[in-house]
């Protein structure tokens, strides 16, 4: 296990250089993929020169990290139960959508995690860290589910709904990728990738109440697309 801690983030003012050498570099990685993305790629899309990148981050893998910290705190962020609040098949529409939009907001994290994590220590405790966070949060979650009787399930099974779901949505775009040939890196794949959102929520219905079923029912297909180079259907049922 990689013993390099993470740096700590430093705050990017709006329209800052340093911002916007973070959003070009997000954008870069989004369209092109991590590792075919240099920092000398990353300073020509802004017109600056190299030695002024540097001059605010060491090397590419520290604009990585500072990336994937912001990602992180997004997803913990959103994940945490507002405070004395009963939690509702409405919330956790609200939660989807804001999920299916970070996915699709961050999708090179995803698709070239491998290589994130084997090029950089501190991203690789970082993201061990960000596991065990995301999956504490995520089971509270399923808790909550269940203590409103939205879900039918034993402390066990709620659990391996949790690593389901963040095998699921780790693993999604890489299968977009591997087995039905999707350019994740092309705007129209951005229903693709929802399509990840969907499947947690297939998984989730097994348990949940027919009452419950029937909410989700009422908005889970807007996630739903077919993988037309997998044969599916176009429609959800």
């Amino acid at each position: 296990m990689p013993k390099t801690q993470p740096a700590a983030s430093k705050a990017a003012k709006p329209n800052s250089t340093r911002a916007r050498i973070l959003a070009a570099a997000r954008s870069l990685f989004n369209r092109d993929g991590e590792r075919n993305v240099t920092t000398n790629h990353i300073a020509a899309s802004l017109n600056i020169s190299p030695g002024n990148l540097y001059y605010y981050f060491r090397n590419k893998s520290d604009i990585l990290l500072e990336l994937y910290s912001v990602h992180r705190d997004r997803m913990l962020a959103m994940l945490s139960l507002p405070p004395q609040t009963p939690f509702s098949i409405a919330l956790k529409a609200e939660l989807m959508a804001k999920l299916a939009q970070a996915m699709w907001e961050d999708r090179y994290i995803y698709r070239d995690l491998e290589h994130i994590l084997s090029a950089s220590d501190a991203i690789a405790t970082l993201h061990q860290q960000t596991f065990h966070a995301v999956f504490a949060k995520t089971l509270e979650l399923h808790t909550a589910l269940e203590q409103a009787g939205l879900i039918v399930a034993t402390p066990r099974e709620q659990r391996d709904l949790t690593y389901n779901a963040w095998i699921i949505l780790t693993n999604w775009i890489g299968f977009l990728r591997t087995t039905a040939q999707v350019d994740v890196g092309d705007e129209a794949s951005q229903a693709l990738i929802n399509r990840g959102v969907y499947q947690v929520l297939a998984l989730e219905k097994a348990f949940m109440t027919a009452e419950a079923r029937a909410q989700v029912d009422a908005w889970a297909d807007r996630y739903y697309t077919a993988l037309d180079e997998l044969h599916e259907p176009d429609h959800a049922h």
